[in-house]
């Protein structure tokens, strides 16, 4: 899917909304963004529940798990719609939100057992693997 805008330079997800995209973005705001749309936390252009989903992962994140969402920006975009064609591109974000969810629970239990979050340095750099794609 063909991206309206690029996220600026050293782009950082916030937390929360926010008025406008000088003021920062979360996770949805950004997929509204790159959508070409107007600023908000529910893009035209995702899945409701998808949409949902993210504006949770993205408030319950901390600042440094939150970074781990960036991927799933282009990924939400054109979620949104009905039938077959939204329901086989929602499908391949899944494992992308469920590979997060998991991600934040280990993450969480290395930090409450004192690791220093290696785990956290280990995989931001890592691609995500996404079932059926090169």
């Amino acid at each position: 899917m063909a991206l309206a805008r690029e996220l600026p330079p050293n782009f950082v997800l916030k937390y929360g909304s926010h008025n406008t995209p000088d003021a920062g973005m979360c996770l949805m705001e950004a997929v509204a963004f790159v959508a070409g749309e107007p600023h908000s936390d529910s893009p035209r252009r995702a899945s409701p529940e998808l949409a949902a989903i993210g504006r949770s992962l993205n408030d319950r994140y901390t600042d440094d798990e939150r970074q781990l969402l960036a991927p799933l920006i282009p990924r939400l975009v054109g979620t949104q719609g009905g039938g077959r064609a939204r329901g086989q591109v929602a499908r391949g974000a899944m494992p992308d939100v469920r590979r997060y969810r998991s991600l934040s629970l280990r993450l969480r239990a290395q930090a409450s057992a004192g690791s220093s979050c290696d785990f956290y340095k280990q995989l931001s750099g890592q691609p995500i693997a996404l079932p059926g794609r090169a």
